[in-house]
């Protein structure tokens, strides 16, 4: 209408100063509509806050958090419960710098508990830890540049077991014996028998004679244990070995099918 002169330059440029204050009202609903948002998020991250869920299902094995004290999380997640899985428990061996240079992931272990001494649990070994324990310590730099120590060095070897029936606990007692070698059904004499092993690695046994009469022998063993002893050469199966003292008269049979032996 204003190019064509059928309406006032005044009407003209009160109706375009009305559509830019229209326009800024628009975009101030909107910048409004933003905040808002953004304070419907923060108000729902903080309602998040007030609700505590377990990164695994298990039971509750301590509070660290009784109900009316106040936590500050301002620096670190405060602990509130400690949570653990009982179905299944991880046993940690120390293992001596002397014994880990034997030991791999997937030897055989058994283990006994102070309360059931008798009772063996068998688990394999599943892993051993590179470094020691004491690596986690502050002075754990100083310490390693030191070419001795008078401490002990232990690392840790995990065995896993499961425990469907609850009858291992947290921070239990255990005594833990990994299987190097084995050996079943193989000839074996008890090693009390064993004489003075010699330059050559044979040992020396009385064997009982069919006048009554001992004479000494020597063999060759295998894998030992506390018991029994594996014979590889020098005794035939039946023959009679001496105990301890030859005057004693003590004697055992040589086996063949003897209990399996570990070491």
């Amino acid at each position: 209408m204003l190019a064509q002169n059928a309406s006032a330059r005044g009407d003209y440029e009160a109706a375009e100063a009305e559509l830019a204050s229209t326009r800024a009202q628009i975009a101030a609903l909107d910048a409004q509509i933003e905040q808002a948002q953004i304070q419907v998020s923060t108000a729902e991250l903080d309602l998040g806050y007030t609700r505590i869920t377990a990164p695994i299902d298990g039971t509750v094995v301590g509070v660290v958090v009784k109900q009316g004290q106040t936590v500050n999380s301002s620096q670190s997640a405060p602990t509130l419960v400690k949570i653990a899985q009982l179905d299944r428990m991880t046993v940690k061996a120390e293992i001596s710098e002397a014994d880990v240079v034997k030991v791999k992931p997937g030897m055989q272990a058994r283990f006994t508990i102070l309360g059931e001494p008798d009772r063996p649990y068998r688990a394999t070994l599943r892993m051993v830890e590179p470094a020691p324990d004491s690596i986690n310590t502050s002075d754990s730099t100083s310490s390693s540049s030191t070419t001795s120590t008078d401490s002990a060095i232990y690392y840790l070897g995990a065995l896993d077991v499961p425990n469907e029936d609850g009858r291992l606990r947290i921070s239990m007692t255990a005594q833990v014996s990994i299987v190097l070698d084995s050996a079943r059904d193989v000839p074996s004499i008890p090693s009390s028998a064993l004489g003075r092993a010699g330059r050559d690695g044979l040992y020396t046994v009385q064997v009982l004679k069919a006048d009554g009469g001992v004479e000494p022998r020597r063999i060759r063993i295998g894998l030992e244990d506390s018991i029994n002893v594996q014979v590889l050469e020098g005794l035939e199966l039946g023959e009679q070995v001496v105990l301890g003292d030859a005057a004693a008269g003590s004697s055992t049979v040589m086996r063949g099918r003897g209990p399996g032996m570990r070491l």
